[in-house]
């Protein structure tokens, strides 16, 4: 994933996290966490976080596979303060749409992630949701 696909990502994420109004302290950690674990420097994390102008475009990875991922990492975020708003979900299926994902399988992918104990599913189990939807 390239770096700008990265920094795509943890504004999206960042989107996620606040489109309630608030930022739970488990959803900054996540942030910061997924930044670190994505390489990305401390110094871009912290301007993603401050909105500022110079990260305004987003980058779409090419790969299917990452795009399925990244929409999987963005519901995972949204599921981090055991609260799930109408206008998370609006915002997830929009960006699926974004990120070229028809929605449907978006529904699918939480509705499988809220009947999970854990509430995350196997990779294969949620490439499978995506792929049946786009044979």
């Amino acid at each position: 994933m390239k770096l700008e696909e990265k920094i795509t990502l943890l504004k999206q994420l960042y989107q996620m996290s606040k489109v309630d109004g608030k930022i739970a302290d488990a959803e900054f950690d996540f942030l910061i966490e997924m930044g670190f674990d994505l390489g990305v420097p401390l110094e871009i994390i912290e301007d993603v976080f401050e909105e500022n102008e110079i990260y305004l475009k987003k980058h779409i990875p090419k790969n299917i596979y990452e795009r399925i991922i990244q929409i999987y990492r963005l519901a995972l975020m949204m599921q981090i303060d055991k609260h799930i708003k109408f206008n998370e979900i609006n915002l997830l299926k929009n960006i699926a749409i974004e990120l070229k994902l028809p929605p449907e399988p978006v529904t699918i992918m939480l509705s499988e992630m809220l009947k999970s104990k854990n509430g995350t599913l196997e990779p294969e189990h949620l490439f499978e949701i995506f792929n049946t939807k786009n044979n």
